[in-house]
């Protein structure tokens, strides 16, 4: 969907034939939010920590801010080709995880891009108040620390599945 009237479209077709009942069955990564003029972003990492999750809507905030007024790059179809396979290596290996970039085929870890990322945002972040959450997420990336590899490093000396829920929901509930 490259603009409103397409989404309208796109959306009116989806009603008529009863594919969907309203805007919230559309379970996209990002969707419009016409009820409240904005846009919602499904979070990539469930946050355990409200710091966690405030850094990651300051995130999201100054990245809109810097596609917004940089316009960086035109979207084109092809974008999309790669998208499953990346969001599979994020949502598998966290900042682990090998995504490729669509015009050059080449890979790079997802802590190396997000780093990219940190740095075209971080005047953007200045301008929405969002500064403390790009260096909290700049800090989490360079010490190489995410959630999944906490995880991984739980399961890998012996944690059992039961034992990891116990231990999110203490780290969840701020015990």
């Amino acid at each position: 969907v490259n603009n409103w009237q397409e989404f309208e479209g796109l959306f009116r077709r989806l009603a008529y034939t009863s594919m969907i009942d309203s805007i919230k069955d559309l379970h996209w990564d990002i969707r419009p939010s016409p009820h409240f003029g904005t846009v919602e972003v499904r979070v990539m990492d469930t946050p355990l920590t409200l710091d966690h999750a405030v850094n990651m809507a300051g995130l999201i905030q100054a990245t809109a801010h810097w596609l917004l007024t940089k316009r960086p790059f035109k979207h084109q179809e092809r974008d999309y080709l790669l998208y499953k396979f990346n969001r599979f290596q994020a949502c598998r290996f966290g900042m682990a995880g090998i995504i490729t970039d669509v015009n050059t085929g080449d890979g790079c870890r997802l802590s190396d891009d997000t780093l990219r990322l940190l740095e075209n945002v971080a005047v953007p972040a200045d301008n929405v108040g969002a500064a403390s959450a790009i260096e909290a997420i700049l800090l989490q990336v360079k010490n190489d620390h995410d959630e999944a590899q906490n995880m991984r490093d739980f399961v890998a000396e012996g944690g059992s599945l039961s034992g990891l829920v116990k231990k999110h929901c203490e780290i969840w509930a701020g015990l």
